[in-house]
């Protein structure tokens, strides 16, 4: 019988248990085995290690989570970030790249606000946690520049964020900034569903929105 405690001790401290380490293989392999593509081209036991080594120990963003959270909303969390290995270990398998592209995140046309995702307390906090560690690590590498052209392209309302950049310029810096929140959605293991939340409500608010505010521009008329 799986044992959660048990998979979060090992996750803490790997070398504390052993029943951890076969609880959490249980908890692998009843994903592995729905997905027809991998079963018939990998071993279970090696693709289990592979997410091991590369999500879990040497996942920075899923340590601080780990060491962050209420034991509570660690398993969602990390079924969800199996499934999301999963996925992406199948597509590739079928050359048919990632489940969801950056550009279908973008164009999303659903009507679920920021409160409705909020109904789902351990889905809001896991989708936040990875938009605000996208943001921190995107903004080390973004010119100010690129964040005011990511602002225009964003923002929903009328207000110019730059000036002085043609069409051309503007949508080839656009595609830049795409592919780098793609590169590290990738390298960090974070899942794409935190796209649509750090572009939707972090990167406006926390960036778009305080631009608006040190320019001393409101909403009031």
């Amino acid at each position: 019988m799986r044992n959660d405690k048990e998979i979060i001790k090992f996750l803490k401290r790997p070398e504390s248990s052993e029943e951890g380490y076969h609880s959490l293989l249980q908890l692998f392999s009843y994903s592995f085995y729905k997905f027809d593509v991998i079963k018939n081209n990998y071993e279970c036991d090696a693709v289990f290690h592979d997410f091991l080594l590369k999500n879990i120990f040497h996942n920075k963003t899923f340590f601080l989570f780990l060491h962050s959270s209420d034991e509570k909303d660690i398993m969602p969390y990390l079924k969800k970030m199996i499934r999301n290995f999963l996925i992406n270990l199948r597509n590739k398998t079928i050359r048919k790249g990632t489940d969801l592209s950056l550009d279908e995140t973008l164009n999303d046309d659903s009507n679920d606000t920021f409160a409705d995702m909020l109904k789902n307390e351990r889905v809001s906090h896991e989708l936040i946690f990875e938009a605000k560690s996208i943001l921190s690590i995107f903004l080390n590498t973004l010119t100010e520049k690129n964040k005011r052209i990511l602002c225009q392209y964003l923002y929903s309302k009328e207000y110019q964020f730059i000036s002085g950049i043609n069409r051309d310029a503007f949508d080839k810096a656009v595609e830049r900034i795409k592919k780098k929140v793609r590169e590290i959605v990738e390298q960090n293991k974070l899942s794409f569903d935190s796209i649509k939340v750090f572009f939707d409500y972090i990167y406006v608010s926390e960036v778009c929105d305080k631009m608006r505010l040190d320019n001393g521009d409101t909403d009031e008329k």
